[in-house]
């Protein structure tokens, strides 16, 4: 039986030797240009082909002992799906996550610039179908929706400026229906809800801002009963 005694590192090196070279399927050129052979394509449900493989000239083989492992082409019609989708989470191609970042980094993609884009493109559809429907439509969080809604139609700037919760319009409804009401009747979050409602209570009892509000209403002494 013959063995080899040769160190570890010498004999991984001899036998990337003697594996013969990867079997190429074709060429891609990637955004800039440049021609790759191609190694692996996989088609995506978008209609373009997902390819991996090298650069020209470095193809694993004789002279090539240290290339690595394929990478993802960067192709034209990669590129193009990515930039016309702004949230990651939407990305939907038969690689990881972390390839995708490395990906859309190259592109030099903003996600902040991207999801402003996405908004402006949807906006009138958000102002027709409201924020629940939209929210349940793109699987998004009905707080986010929420919030955007608010901005576009304007009730943001009456009912979240400082102190909105103590505009006399607003009080008996702070102060009388539960947080779950309270938050289905102007559009926000429960948690803000509770937390409106809860500041209200002690700017009528005197506590907290230090404002002291005389003429408070019978049912103010109630109010904690509301909450739920």
């Amino acid at each position: 039986m013959n063995i080899d005694k040769r160190p570890p590192a010498h004999r991984a090196r001899h036998s990337r030797r003697d594996r013969p070279p990867p079997v190429i399927v074709g060429q891609a050129t990637d955004i800039e240009g440049e021609c790759w052979a191609v190694r692996e394509r996989q088609w995506t449900p978008h209609g373009f082909l997902l390819e991996r493989g090298w650069r020209d000239g470095e193809v694993p083989g004789p002279g090539n002992d240290c290339v690595g492992a394929p990478s993802y082409i960067l192709t034209a019609a990669l590129a193009d799906y990515l930039r016309r989708t702004p949230r990651l989470i939407d990305v939907s191609l038969p690689c990881g996550e972390n390839v995708i970042r490395r990906l859309r980094k190259r592109l030099g993609i903003s996600f902040p610039d991207q999801r402003h884009q996405w908004w402006a493109e949807h906006e009138q559809e958000l102002r027709a179908l409201g924020y629940k429907r939209f929210s349940q439509k793109y699987a998004l969080s009905e707080d986010a929706v929420g919030t955007r809604y608010r901005e576009l139609t304007g009730d943001c700037r009456v009912r979240h400026s400082n102190g909105w919760w103590r505009q006399p319009e607003h009080r008996a409804a702070l102060l009388t229906l539960s947080a779950h009401q309270v938050a289905k009747r102007y559009g926000i979050s429960v948690s803000t809800a509770k937390q409106s409602c809860y500041q209200l209570q002690r700017w009528l009892s005197g506590h907290g801002s230090g404002v002291t509000h005389t003429a408070a209403s019978p049912a103010a002494a109630a109010a904690p009963t509301a909450l739920t």
